[in-house]
């Protein structure tokens, strides 16, 4: 139904970047003490492995948003990933050849993006030698 559709793509678009940001901002592992419950030990021991991939995965989600502007740029349908996510396109209303130079003028931002993905991919590459080359000596 719609409504149902509205409330997922809502949470998917607020909720989401909203706790990943607060977890980011403020989110710290916590010491597990040794008289807690054991319930208690779990739901804070799921907690530091939540938080420490996420720190790690930090670069490989801010990719992922640049490969997906650079989606949207090259074919203009999906801005957010939720739109993606829950298939909401855009209308384009205008006649189709001032279509042809929109598309060429995002395509040349998409291409800047790709640029500047493929420089961060390098760098990256680089630490990781380096901190697997430390490691190893």
């Amino acid at each position: 139904t719609s409504s149902s559709r509205r409330c997922t793509w809502l949470c998917i678009s607020v909720a989401i970047p909203y706790l990943y940001r607060k977890i980011r901002k403020c989110g710290r592992s916590r010491t597990i003490h040794a008289h807690w419950t054991d319930t208690k030990k779990n739901m804070y021991k799921l907690w530091n492995m939540l938080l420490s991939m996420l720190l790690k995965c930090d670069t490989l989600i801010s990719a992922l948003f640049k490969l997906h502007l650079c989606y949207f740029y090259f074919y203009g349908q999906f801005y957010d990933l939720s739109k993606y996510a829950m298939n909401i396109g855009y209308i384009y209303t205008g006649s189709p050849q001032n279509n042809a130079s929109r598309n060429i003028s995002y395509s040349a931002l998409g291409r800047l993006l790709i640029i500047q993905c493929l420089i961060s991919c390098c760098i990256v590459a680089v630490q990781c030698v380096t901190y697997l080359y430390r490691a190893l000596n």
